[in-house]
C-alpha cells in the first residue's frame, strides 16, 4: 500500500510539470495540498505506516522542483508516473484480494459442499 500511495501522490503532482508551462501554478498547488499538507501531517503524526522513506524522499524531490531545480524537474517529467502508479495499485490490489477471506455466502456454500472453485 505504501508504494501505491506514494505512486498515486507523485502522479497527481508531477503531471502538472509536463507540457504547458501555464500548469506550473497547478503544480505548486498540488505540492502544497498533497505534500505540504497531507503527507507532512502523516510524517508528523507518526500515526500511519504510510509515512515511509520513499514518501519522504519524493516529498523532498517535489519540493526541490517547486523551488525551480531544473535537473529535478527534468527527471520528474521524464518519469512515467502514471504507469508506475497504475502498476503499484495493481500490485497492491492483487496482494490485498489474495489475502482476503472468501465472502460469507461463498464460505457457507463451501461448507455445504455446493460450491467449488
Amino acid at each position: 500500500m505504501k508504494k501505491a500511495y506514494c505512486g498515486v501522490a507523485l502522479d497527481c503532482t508531477a503531471k502538472y510539470l509536463a507540457g504547458d508551462p501555464n500548469t506550473y501554478a497547478k503544480y505548486l498547488e498540488a505540492v502544497d495540498r498533497i505534500w505540504r499538507s497531507r503527507i507532512q501531517d502523516l510524517e508528523k503524526s507518526k500515526a500511519s505506516d504510510l509515512a515511509c522513506e520513499q514518501l519522504r524522499n519524493r516529498r523532498l524531490q517535489l519540493e526541490a522542483a517547486a523551488t525551480g531545480d531544473k535537473e529535478v524537474i527534468r527527471r520528474l517529467t521524464e518519469m512515467n508516473t502514471r504507469g508506475r502508479a497504475i502498476l503499484s495499485l495493481k500490485h497492491y490490489l492483487l496482494e490485498a484480494f489474495g489475502s482476503m477471506k472468501p465472502p460469507v455466502l461463498e464460505e457457507a456454500c463451501l461448507k455445504l459442499g455446493k460450491y467449488s472453485k
